[in-house]
């Protein structure tokens, strides 16, 4: 059975491949997991010896506790996390290349709890997500790079439930109703709050009367739909 930091190894190699853009595979050094002490993962040359650090931890009596750091190969810190009897507990950082923080993770007995954070390689917050227990559960909030918001709803159990906002680029704004991941209805605004559109859904498919209006707020268009075809005139 691997070990946590062994894992740890596994994974990496293919966010590193991602990352780097190297098309050869990294190869690592594991040490024998020591009952109490550092435990220490190498990137190998094409000799197969060490050449730095890709990560350490500590162990107690066998399981991770404590603070385990990853590297890129210029030593610069990749992640940093935190164990408490080889399960992940507290706050876990990762950091792009330059240095830059890319996202943050908060973890209780092994589980995402808490609000995710990303970030844009310009320091940005791009997304959070509130989690519980690994799923994700509560309110969702992605911005544009300049910090504009684009988009917020909330999940239940991973479904979006209640109402859905997205803030499109040209200042519209998106509406949409949801129950259990499913669409209800749909309304689109102008930059200047002015109803462009309508349009209801049942079971995620066009149902009922759909609305188009013209920045005065005059009707220019109403359809009717049944199971997401057109009825009627």
């Amino acid at each position: 059975m691997k070990t946590p930091l062994q894992r740890i190894g596994t994974t990496l190699i293919a966010l590193l491949l991602t990352a780097q853009g190297v098309a050869q595979v990294t190869k690592f050094r594991d040490e024998d997991k020591p009952v109490n002490g550092i435990y220490t993962l190498y990137y190998l040359d094409k000799n197969g010896k060490n050449t730095a650090i890709f990560a350490t931890g500590q162990y107690k009596n066998r399981k991770l506790n404590g603070a385990v750091k990853a590297f890129y190969r210029d030593g610069t810190l990749m992640f940093e996390e935190f164990y408490k009897d080889d399960k992940l507990e507290g706050v876990r950082k990762f950091y792009n290349e330059d240095g830059g923080l890319m996202n943050i993770k908060h973890y209780a007995n092994g589980k995402m709890n808490g609000v995710y954070e990303e970030y844009y390689s310009n320091g940005q917050l791009q997304k959070t997500v509130t989690y519980k227990d690994d799923v994700p559960n509560g309110q969702v909030k992605e911005y544009y790079r300049d910090g504009r918001p684009m988009y917020t709803y909330t999940l239940l159990n991973d479904k979006r439930e209640g109402v859905s906002t997205w803030y499109e680029d040209n200042g519209e704004k998106h509406i949409t109703e949801y129950h259990n991941g499913m669409m209800g209805k749909c309304e689109v605004y102008s930059a200047n709050g002015v109803l462009l559109s309508r349009i209801h859904y049942l079971n995620n498919q066009k149902e009922g009367f759909e609305e188009h209006y013209n920045e005065k707020g005059v009707l220019l268009e109403k359809l009717h739909y049944a199971r997401g075809k057109r009825s009627g005139g």
